[in-house]
């Protein structure tokens, strides 16, 4: 079996904020808006006109923020690990007959997969 060490630099992104101004991006785009503080009582909405999303609909979207992050962050844990554990087969710090080349392979597919998906080049 002939293995082929691949050397991947993991980025580490830093979280996005999910609070109420990201949830206003989010739930109304193009809308125009002030938040004083921290809380949905210091919305104050510049044009009227616009519809004004409740306080379920802003504090379901920063959920929604959240969890997504807290994915992003799995993601990047799977990328860091799946990195190591193919960097340490092409570097053959594992038994040959550990793995098969289709396992090793499918590691890699995973890796370019996963980096795609964090926006990494």
């Amino acid at each position: 079996m002939k293995w082929v060490p691949l050397v991947f630099l993991v980025a580490s992104s830093s979280f996005a904020v999910c609070d109420i101004p990201a949830a206003l991006q989010s739930l109304s785009p193009g809308s125009e808006w002030v938040v004083l503080g921290t809380d949905y009582s210091g919305i104050q909405w510049l044009n009227p006109s616009q519809p004004e999303p409740t306080l379920d609909q802003v504090n379901a979207a920063i959920a929604a923020c959240q969890a997504d992050q807290i994915q992003l962050q799995a993601y990047r844990v799977e990328l860091s690990t799946t990195t190591a554990a193919v960097v340490a087969l092409g570097n053959g710090y594992v038994a040959a007959n550990a793995i098969s080349q289709a396992q090793y392979n499918a590691k890699v597919v995973r890796i370019i997969q996963l980096r795609a998906f964090l926006g990494l080049q």
